[in-house]
């Protein structure tokens, strides 16, 4: 009977257990402020990117990070989390030949390695074509307003795509800049940059080659150590933080 009795309790034990279990609230899954995005270009390449989102939701201008040659967005990681956290939603692309955006609609490797320099000047329409990409499935991103951050060949490609844009960035930030690589001409004699305000990062050996017209004069900055673009961020940890506070500024 003492077995029985026994048995009852431990029943009654378990329901009782499996009850609390189930009236636990369950835990809400976090927002994702991560999103990768992918698009097939006019001539049938891949791109591919990652768009961070603020949250909460924020009218603030889209940040558009263009990663040096050789590179890829993963350079912009901890750049783009600090600025989301900020209020900004940032787009850091894989330019065409880097990283993810290596392939074409059916799935074939074209390798920068291969490049020949018509195909380089199809960099600054992927940049327009990526904001256009943004607008279009994130109506709430504010693709009206943009600043670009753009080293070496990503600071090219980003100026000579924001001469499409219906407006002109509102700040450039242009990591070791030249004035031709891979057959991309800096606009340097545009007068759409007007009303840009533009930063400068510069190596100190560097020699400053070029000068946009615009109402303010380009800020430049320029720091002890050397190597290219993304490289010259990582380096100089001054260099990183005056590129935050130019943009937040």
């Amino acid at each position: 009977m003492r077995k029985f009795f026994g048995y009852v309790i431990l029943v009654l034990l378990l329901f009782s257990f499996m009850n609390l279990a189930e009236a636990k609230p369950k835990k809400k899954k976090p927002i994702s402020t991560k999103h990768k995005i992918e698009f097939v270009t006019r001539d049938k390449f891949i791109l591919v990117g990652d768009l961070y989102l603020a949250s909460p939701e924020t009218n603030k201008p889209l940040v558009i990070c263009l990663h040096s040659f050789s590179m890829n967005a993963q350079v912009w990681k901890d750049m783009a989390q600090n600025l989301r956290i900020k209020g900004y939603n940032v787009l850091a692309m894989d330019l065409r030949g880097h990283g993810r955006s290596v392939y074409n609609e059916n799935l074939k490797l074209k390798s920068r390695y291969y490049y020949k320099q018509d195909t380089w000047q199809k960099l600054p329409k992927d940049v327009y074509d990526a904001v256009k990409y943004v607008k279009a499935n994130y109506p709430k991103v504010n693709c009206n307003d943009v600043i670009i951050i753009g080293a070496d060949i990503g600071a090219s490609a980003g100026a000579i795509g924001a001469m499409s844009l219906p407006k002109a960035p509102l700040k450039m930030v242009m990591i070791s800049p030249m004035i031709e690589f891979k057959g991309l001409r800096m606009p340097v004699r545009t007068n759409k940059f007007v009303d840009t305000k533009i930063m400068m990062v510069l190596a100190k050996t560097d020699r400053i080659l070029m000068n946009f017209n615009t109402k303010t004069p380009p800020l430049i900055k320029q720091y002890p150590l050397g190597g290219p673009g993304n490289h010259l961020i990582r380096v100089n940890k001054d260099a990183y933080e005056d590129v935050m506070n130019f943009i937040i500024n």
